[in-house]
């Protein structure tokens, strides 16, 4: 049944008017049960140390070796940011060693 795709879009309508219809409830739900919203956010912050342990590593002065150790290619170059941790903001780049001295 969940590999029907009517079923799967009859499903996501449902849900889409129910949200539609109920806009305020999750800011009321979070505003009646500040013990879901603590720990939610305490969840939120161990999900987050792995991320930042690795922009910390990153923003080392020596972490990117010497220059000659770039090779050209295609690289994906993603903003560093401690507060970010999905990259929604990711370029494509293209890099090319010019000279090499």
């Amino acid at each position: 049944m969940r590999n029907d795709p009517d079923y799967r879009t009859n499903q996501n309508d449902c849900g889409r008017r129910w949200r539609e219809a109920h806009r305020d409830y999750r800011r009321s739900y979070r505003k009646s049960h500040p013990d879901y919203v603590e720990d939610n956010r305490e969840l939120q912050r161990t999900r987050n140390r792995p991320a930042r342990r690795k922009v910390r590593d990153a923003l080392k002065s020596d972490a990117s070796g010497s220059i000659n150790a770039l090779v050209p290619g295609t690289y994906q170059l993603i903003p560093v940011r401690p507060e970010a941790v999905a990259k929604m903001d990711v370029m494509n780049v293209e890099i090319r060693v010019l000279s090499s001295g």
